[in-house]
């Protein structure tokens, strides 16, 4: 008789675990939820894990999870795939970690049109997983991108953007150093 008490009280508890999400006391969290702190713990290979077992049910937002995990384990290309497959939503995310990737990529002016599109929608850009990715870092990745294409003018316009007192000479002959020991100065895209 005990067997049975002791099996229907066991039953009666896992049920209950069940009943509310699994043990976690009635939690509120979704799926997606649960991803988004794996990713913000620095659990990066499970988060991309759940975000791609997401993907089925929650779509964009899964894959600009997957994303953001796949440049945080320096898998650019795959990052890239992930944007790419969530871009008809237009996620702002997405199009961050995309404006990231393909300046890793060495693809700039796709980099700046990335950037531009989130910076458009939300000119005081933060990402919502990680609060030191911000309109900053995107400006800063156009203005390299700006350089690097040779549009010196306009590498100097995004430079002003993160410091208004930065002044110098466009005619300058060297020009191009000056703008990079900016930049450099500055910092780096530090997700990549």
């Amino acid at each position: 008789m005990n067997k049975i008490k002791y099996l229907s009280m066991t039953l009666m508890v896992v049920w209950s675990l069940l009943s509310c999400g699994g043990g976690g006391g009635g939690s509120d969290s979704t799926p997606i939820d649960d991803a988004n702190n794996q990713f913000n713990s620095g659990n990066y290979a499970i988060a991309l894990q759940a975000y791609v077992n997401l993907i089925a049910s929650e779509g964009s937002p899964a894959r600009v999870g997957a994303g953001w995990c796949q440049i945080r384990l320096k898998d650019i290309t795959s990052a890239a795939t992930y944007f790419s497959d969530a871009a008809a939503d237009s996620l702002i995310d997405g199009y961050a970690g995309w404006s990231f990737v393909l300046w890793a990529q060495n693809n700039p002016q796709e980099a700046i049109d990335k950037a531009d599109f989130v910076l458009t929608k939300s000119p005081s850009y933060i990402f919502s997983l990680d609060t030191d990715i911000t309109a900053d870092e995107l400006i800063w990745i156009q203005a390299a991108s700006y350089l690097q294409l040779e549009d010196y003018s306009s590498c100097y316009d995004k430079i002003k953007a993160l410091d208004s007192s930065y002044t110098v000479n466009l005619s300058d002959p060297n020009i191009e150093d000056l703008l990079l020991q900016k930049l450099t100065s500055l910092g780096s895209a530090s997700q990549i």
